[in-house]
Formats: structure tokens, C-alpha cells, sequence
């Protein structure tokens, strides 16, 4: 991605067919969150090794979201992905090390690094300045909404299913807030 190819090529041209939701769940998460995942690896790693800095990156966006991940999951699961590959090995004990410190500090590091509008509104700064230009009293809810996660379409396939059955069998099948809340809105 920072070298310049689409996010959705990459996570297509993935290997991990059967991962590949998953895959795509946390490279979106963490574009939603690159500004102030950058910002809060600052505060632990001046400069890090580009691989290690990215999965640091990465993972701190995961970690923001106390209810998307199990914390202890995620940091185990970083520490064996950076120890797995023989190059990056030396970077185990960093990586563990920055993780572990960011979720004992987790509320007061984001409050610090979001100070930045950069890290803030996840925008370049010219960016930032420029809809603060053209949309003076809107800006910051046009920001906002460029960061917010697109809507999950479903079609149900009427061969199987009528829309209340399936909808039904999510209610079933569910634990999550996000089911009830679409739910509300298909209802």
C-alpha cells in the first residue's frame, strides 16, 4: 500500500484464499486508522525496520478497538507472524515489548496522538486544510464521513430463502450489535 498499490488488488492477489475476509477485514481497519497508528508507533519506535513498522502499524489500529479483537490474541498472534519470517526474528521482542506497553497506556496514548489533525482525521494535512477552505462550516463532518465504514450489502438468493427468513436466521445465529442494528434498518 505505501508504495503505491490498491488495497483491494493486494488483498486479492492474497494466498490465503480461506482467510481472505479476515485479511480484508484488518487491512481496512488499519487504513481507517494508518494516521494515528503512525502517530502512536512514534511514540514508541523512532524509526522502526519498514516490515516491522508496518505490521506495528497495523496492529495498534487492531488494538484501538477494544471490542474487534481479543487484545492478548492479536499481540500473540504479531509477535509469531514477525518471528515466523527469519528477517524479521531479530524485531520479536520489540514488537511484543511496544504492544504490551501501548495496551497498559492505551487510553492516554490515543488521546495524545489524536491532538494531531493529521492522526485525528486519518487526511494528509493539505487535504485537511483544503476542505476546511471549501467547506468552512462542514468540514469536520465531511472528514468524518470519509472515515467511516461503508455499508454491508446482502443479497439473499430467493431459490433458498425469503429476506425475513434470512434475516431470521441472522437474529438466530448472532451475538453481535452489528446484526441487530441492520435488523432495525431492513425492517
Amino acid at each position: 500500500m505505501r508504495a503505491g498499490s490498491a488495497l483491494q488488488a493486494i488483498v486479492a492477489a492474497g494466498k490465503h484464499a480461506p482467510a481472505r475476509g479476515a485479511i480484508q477485514d484488518i487491512a481496512y481497519r488499519a487504513m481507517r486508522g494508518l494516521a494515528i497508528g503512525d502517530a502512536l508507533l512514534h511514540e514508541f519506535v523512532r524509526k522502526a525496520p519498514p516490515h516491522v513498522g508496518n505490521v506495528l502499524v497495523c496492529v495498534l489500529v487492531l488494538l484501538m478497538d477494544e471490542e474487534a479483537y481479543a487484545p492478548f490474541i492479536v499481540v500473540e498472534q504479531a509477535v509469531s507472524a514477525i518471528s515466523a519470517r527469519r528477517e524479521f526474528s531479530f524485531a520479536k521482542g520489540l514488537v511484543n515489548a511496544v504492544l504490551r506497553n501501548f495496551l497498559r497506556e492505551r487510553d492516554t496514548l490515543i488521546v495524545e496522538a489524536s491532538k494531531s489533525e493529521v492522526a485525528r482525521w486519518n487526511y494528509p494535512q493539505w487535504w485537511i486544510d483544503a476542505v476546511k477552505r471549501g467547506q468552512p462550516d462542514a468540514w469536520q463532518r465531511i472528514l468524518e464521513a470519509g472515515n467511516e465504514q461503508g455499508p454491508l450489502t446482502l443479497r439473499v438468493n430467493a431459490r433458498h430463502a425469503s429476506v425475513d427468513e434470512y434475516l431470521e436466521r441472522l437474529k438466530k445465529n448472532s451475538r453481535s450489535k452489528r446484526t441487530k442494528q441492520a435488523n432495525m434498518r431492513c425492517a
